[in-house]
């Protein structure tokens, strides 16, 4: 049914009332009996042993305790069973409830007898049936999670409605409706959950209310939050649709309904919109928009013609009334949303945001002057960044600009005007000068008239062979850039990104120290690092490329903000004392034997010094080498001299350290009997979390305008490729900048979620996958994480499967081996021992063969 000014109120209210369902509820949401049963046979058989404990023992605390000795994932099943929370729970007494069984006999004995004082044995009575009590337990943990189902489904259901209404809409009135991002909605209509316009017009939000019950609060959104967003909506202007359902509907007064229904544009069941209420509203709306188009176009053209010779047009110059006049002000604001347009406060007047470099624009595009394009095109990217004066060379005029720090944009950047054609020598004297002044990449901007400009083929007229990235830009692209409402800077990447050769100026980093402006999710770290050291050493434990080396020159910097006295030391080449004393010297100016004494150690702190009291913190990156030399060398009679002196140095409180490495220091922060154990604070640096690996993808794609329409899949999908590894995420980013790359210039402002797919199936991004993730690990590790793969497993499992292929390994080598790869994130501990961590590695390894041939190959080479 259409909805029109003529249907009565009362007539609609009864309609709706009448399609209203209770609650939205569908049977699986309330009650997911297929996850429930799932979990209940990956549970069968701790259920089982639970069982048979009370039916032969009748609950016995000696039995539960031999019981949790020996099969650790029945604590699971007991905690839901006592309806505990899924962290460990404390008491008054002293005891805990942990989240998992402790490792040590004793603990697990006090466990079973805070098992029994709870009541374990109330529940596990003699002729209970376990399984019945799991399933209810079960039960009783799901309806936690049964709201948040609802309303995902709920979310789920309205967004297909929503989008299935705007193409029969669209369809009838042969109109191309779309939904618009967030970042495309008016301001006003942002706290609804869908905008549908046409182009660049916002035509209607959509609101959506469940209510499961009726009160006070619920009532005066009905008769108020909703008419308000109306209220703001009439000025843009733009027709408010209510999406509104659930007990608490039903049970509303006609009196706020009315009131309600008076005030919207549209309100509607969810069962209404199903049926086609939902598009016939939004038909109404194209058409009722189209009669209001059609009247305001000649005022349409005197706005823009006015704007183009003027910075500002006034609505009582326009013909008509003042108040026609202010509407059409408005409604061309909102079709040109995309101008750097200001409407005044009574909205009697339109005027351009920055109408000094329009005015510019304007003169440079009808006669251009190299010197006046600079200052223009200094001015829109930052009045303040101006490296000197502009100089000339030949036929050129240039300066240089310094710009605040930018994700994608180096903080110098070349700007070049010439009234000459940008013709092959001119290309090669700018990026000479680019090679002089700027530091890499030498990006330039290369400013030319309108008669020069090259249009489509720009990016084919700048040389690929050059180092530096010149981007072309026409006078009448510059003054684009200053009447667009975007950013200038913006506005240029986004030039840029057409133009130029992307590998030069991808802002993934693959083989070096991560910038500051790539630097995420690590602040946790980086929290437990600057807290720790102010009593204690700490060291940063990870894989290859996971990030020890940026994580300890971001923290550097921190603790010299924080106030400590921090020296940093690359320690990759340093392999003896002699290295270290030159690595002092050269990186801290302290001079130092080169003959080892272990008071030289003390004797480095002493130099490093200053008096002013700060606390000393040297961070030595990738101290394995340096460990071996220590551990090796005879020269005292105390073994491990070097870093035994750094443990003294550090208990008494005269310094602190922070070291970073892998193998070796790993193995001996593990090993009680060295040193090293309980020296310092062991930090694990394993991947980022889903969050941080999405920003540090996501985050230069949008610095260089490239638009990813489906943010929350390609997320998902570069999370599940990746599980969280920083490099191979920039591995990843980088990628899929040459993917766009081979794409013609007008093709690369979009990411879809199928480039990430095509990218993953490569066989280089497949071998990269595997080989930074296994990284050091030894062929003993490989062949454990490939057992891993096929099976969960716990050590027993992997010394026996090893035993029946002949190979023979020691318990604490398997143990070394697992904790390694735990390291590594290839693998995690649960109760009952390791699964993968890296989640696809099964499907890296089909490139090669799958997990099993290429255990096989393994075993042969061994």
């Amino acid at each position: 049914m259409l909805i029109t000014e003529e249907t009565s109120v009362a007539v609609r209210i009864k309609r709706f009332r009448e399609s209203i369902a209770p609650d939205l509820y569908s049977l699986s949401d309330f009650l997911p009996w297929t996850d429930i049963e799932r979990q209940l046979e990956t549970s069968r058989d701790d259920i089982r042993l639970l069982q048979t404990l009370i039916d032969q023992s009748h609950g016995s605390n000696e039995e539960l305790h031999s019981a949790l000795l020996n099969r650790h994932s029945i604590l699971r099943i007991i905690r839901e069973l006592l309806s505990a929370t899924p962290e460990a729970v404390g008491f008054v007494d002293g005891r805990e409830l942990p989240d998992r069984v402790p490792s040590h006999a004793n603990d697990v004995l006090r466990l079973s007898g805070l098992l029994a004082d709870l009541g374990i044995w109330r529940i596990l009575a003699p002729g209970t049936s376990v399984e019945a009590l799991a399933r209810i337990a079960l039960i009783a943990t799901d309806s936690r999670r049964r709201r948040i189902r609802r309303t995902s489904a709920i979310q789920d259901r309205v967004r297909k409605l929503v989008e299935s209404s705007i193409k029969d809409a669209s369809d009838r009135t042969a109109t191309p409706l779309r939904l618009f991002r967030a970042m495309e909605s008016p301001p006003g209509a942002r706290s609804a959950e869908f905008v549908v316009g046409l182009d660049e017009l916002p035509l209607v939000a959509i609101a959506t209310v469940f209510q499961a019950q009726s009160g006070g609060r619920q009532q005066r959104d009905l008769s108020l939050t909703y008419p308000s967003l109306q209220a703001r909506l009439d000025s843009i202007p733009m027709s408010l649709f209510l999406i509104a359902d659930g007990r608490g509907i039903a049970e509303t007064p006609d009196r706020v309904l009315t009131s309600l229904f008076e005030s919207m544009a549209a309100c509607m069941s969810v069962r209404e919109a199903e049926s086609g209420v939902l598009a016939d509203a939004l038909t109404d709306a194209v058409e009722r928009r189209g009669l209001r188009k059609a009247a305001s176009a000649p005022l349409t053209k005197i706005i823009e013609s006015t704007l183009e010779s003027r910075p500002e047009v006034m609505a009582e110059a326009l013909p008509g009334s003042t108040d026609s006049g202010r509407f059409a002000l408005a409604d061309y604001l909102q079709q040109k949303s995309d101008l750097a347009l200001q409407l005044s406060a009574l909205g009697d007047s339109l005027r351009w945001q920055r109408p000094e470099e329009v005015a510019k624009g304007n003169q440079i595009t009808s006669r251009f002057d190299p010197t006046m394009a600079l200052q223009l095109f200094s001015d829109l990217m930052d009045p303040s960044g101006v490296l000197g004066d502009t100089r000339s060379v030949n036929s050129l005029r240039y300066r240089s600009l310094l710009l605040p720090p930018d994700t994608i944009l180096p903080n110098k950047l070349l700007a070049v005007a010439t009234a000459f054609p940008p013709n092959l020598q001119v290309m090669y004297k700018v990026s000479q000068l680019a090679l002089q002044e700027t530091p890499e990449p030498h990006i330039v901007a290369l400013l030319v008239p309108d008669a020069f400009g090259l249009g489509a083929t720009a990016r084919q007229a700048v040389p690929p062979t050059l180092a530096s990235t010149i981007t072309v830009l026409p006078a009448t692209k510059l003054r684009d850039l200053a009447r667009r409402r975007e950013s200038p800077r913006d506005g240029f990447v986004k030039e840029m990104l057409e133009q130029s050769d992307l590998t030069k100026v991808s802002p993934f980093v693959l083989s070096s120290v991560t910038p500051e402006r790539m630097f995420f999710g690590r602040e946790a770290e980086e929290a437990i690092l600057v807290s720790t050291l102010a009593t204690n050493s700490v060291a940063i434990l990870g894989g290859r490329r996971i990030g020890k080396t940026s994580l300890m020159r971001h923290v550097h910097r921190a603790l010299e903000d924080a106030g400590f006295l921090a020296f940093f030391g690359d320690c990759q080449t340093v392999r003896d004392w002699s290295g270290f004393a030159s690595l002092a010297e050269r990186r801290w100016n302290a001079q130092l034997p080169h003959e080892f004494q272990p008071e030289y150690v003390f004797d480095l702190i002493e130099k490093l010094n200053d008096s002013s009291g700060r606390k000393i913190v040297l961070l030595l990156d990738e101290v394995d080498q340096l460990l071996d030399w220590d551990e090796l060398q005879r020269e005292t009679e105390v073994s491990e001299a070097f870093f035994k002196a750094c443990r003294t140095i550090s208990q008494e409180g005269h310094a602190q350290f922070v070291f970073s490495g892998e193998r070796v220091i790993a193995r001996k922060l593990w090993d009680p009997h060295s040193p090293h154990w309980n020296f310092c604070r062991p930090l694990p640096l394993r991947q980022l979390t889903r969050d941080a690996a999405t920003q540090l993808l996501l985050s230069p794609i949008s610095s260089l305008q490239i638009q990813v329409p489906e943010k929350d899949t390609f997320g998902q999908t570069s999370w599940e490729i990746t599980s969280g590894h920083p490099q191979i995420v920039q591995f990843l980013g980088d990628k899929l900048i040459r993917l766009l790359n081979e794409r013609r210039g007008d093709e690369r402002t979009r990411l879809l979620v199928d480039d990430i797919r095509r990218i993953s199936q490569s066989f280089e991004y497949r071998e990269h996958y595997l080989e930074t993730y296994w990284g050091q690990a030894t062929q003993l590790e490989r062949i454990l994480s490939l057992f891993t793969a096929l099976e969960p497993s716990s050590p027993a499992d992997l010394d026996e499967a090893l035993l029946s292929r002949g190979v023979t390994a020691s318990e604490s080598d398997i143990a070394m081996g697992m904790r390694m790869l735990e390291m590594y994130g290839i693998l995690s501990q649960t109760e009952s021992g390791y699964q993968l961590h890296a989640e696809w590695f099964p499907e890296a390894l089909q490139s090669f063969g799958g997990a099993q041939e290429t255990l096989d190959r393994l075993f042969r080479d061994l």
